[in-house]
């Protein structure tokens, strides 16, 4: 099984390539799906990352050897704090696929409910 915490919502996801034996060079394997998948995918991009298990061991599970989380209460500061953030730590030699993981595109749907009337036509709150 194969599993990391960087899958944050339904149009994120993981695939796990195995290698037979005398396979052609990883780095063609890893090229590849960034080239082919990308454009045919909705949204903006593919990351391939490492799956061997050492890497994950020394990442603590997380998609990234790096991770910064910023919490607040203010999430548009907070995204421009993380833009920053990510613009500064891309200038440092031997970063390599800098991302901003959380996706601040996410459909949304808002329901105002008057709880009053949805009770008067026997409706409740998590109905």
């Amino acid at each position: 099984m194969h599993s990391t915490s960087g899958l944050i919502g339904a149009g994120d996801a993981d695939i796990l390539v195995s290698l037979k034996e005398d396979h052609h060079a990883t780095a063609d394997y890893v090229q590849r799906p960034a080239r082919e998948a990308a454009p045919g995918i909705p949204g903006d991009h593919v990351l391939l990352l490492p799956s061997d298990i050492v890497t994950q061991v020394l990442n603590f599970g997380l998609p990234a050897p790096i991770d910064v989380q910023i919490e607040g209460t203010d999430v548009e500061g907070n995204r421009e704090v993380a833009a920053r953030m990510l613009h500064e730590i891309e200038q440092v030699p031997g970063i390599a696929d800098a991302r901003i993981q959380q996706a601040f595109d996410y459909p949304e749907f808002d329901v105002a409910v008057d709880r009053t009337k949805a009770a008067q036509g026997g409706y409740t709150q998590r109905e």
